[in-house]
């Protein structure tokens, strides 16, 4: 395997790293507001579905967090932030090493000189 494609498979790596820190962020954001039913007000509870264990608003919009809060789940949200922090440092490590898509040579047209005034 040449050392273009070594570096395009990084780039991918990174990519793919960065989506899944995206989606773990989207769990781990509502996760931290997410307050148990017994606090809800009648109004939530009338848009809530049953059984749902915790709730949040979203935007005006109450939502069901069916992780729970993070005292009735841990395990999963030490999980959450685990994949959240382990996404970011292979993305942060793997660019200090000089991998990915940092180091990739982009063409001509796509690449702007740092050295410009």
């Amino acid at each position: 395997m040449t050392e273009r494609w070594q570096q395009i498979l990084w780039g991918v790596a990174q990519l793919i790293a960065g989506f899944v820190m995206y989606g773990a962020f989207f769990v781990f954001a509502p996760w931290l507001a997410a307050k148990p039913v017994a606090d809800a007000t009648a109004d939530a509870l009338s848009s809530l579905p049953k059984g749902c264990p915790a709730f949040s608003v979203n935007h005006g919009a109450y939502i069901c967090e069916w992780q729970g809060t993070v005292a009735q789940n841990p395990s999963g949200f030490a999980l959450c932030i685990g994949i959240l922090v382990a996404a970011g440092g292979f993305f942060v490590v793997s660019s200090m090493m000089g991998r990915g898509l940092a180091a990739l040579e982009w063409p001509s047209w796509l690449r702007r000189s740092r050295h410009d005034g």
